[in-house]
């Protein structure tokens, strides 16, 4: 009986987490989708900027946020997470330091992938589903 409710435990924890994660992600695209209409649309650079430095500002906060929800994970996917929100991390902070529009418009997303490819979090999420699955 242990054993069960500890599974069932952990499953609703990832359940909470793939839904927190989910929510982020379409934030971060609607942060991106504004940006690239200021800078098309409105041809506003400032405004453009203004979202970029918003979306590496999201993924600094996220990555505070998810450390609190995966603490009580099993350290296998705990690791996961924290590994890949500290790289997300990395590149924000980086981005938001050089003050690279570039860097801020690429941020958590490859270089030679497709728009429709889902950026690195869309992918995370869909990893730890297929995890969950398995």
């Amino acid at each position: 009986m242990a054993v069960y409710t500890s599974t069932v435990s952990n499953l609703i924890k990832g359940i909470r987490i793939l839904n927190f994660l989910e929510e982020h992600a379409s934030y971060i695209r609607t942060i991106e989708a504004q940006a690239k209409e200021a800078l098309y649309n409105d041809n506003d650079m400032d405004a453009y900027r203004m979202k970029l430095e918003q979306k590496a500002i999201a993924v600094l906060e996220l990555t505070d946020e998810i450390t609190e929800w995966t603490e009580k994970l099993n350290s296998d996917v705990k690791k996961k997470i924290q590994a890949r929100f500290a790289h997300f991390a990395h590149e924000a902070g980086q981005a938001l330091d050089f003050a690279s529009s570039f860097y801020m418009s690429t941020l958590l997303h490859v270089m030679d992938g497709e728009a429709d490819d889902g950026n690195d979090l869309e992918k995370l999420i869909e990893e730890l589903k297929q995890d969950c699955q398995t």
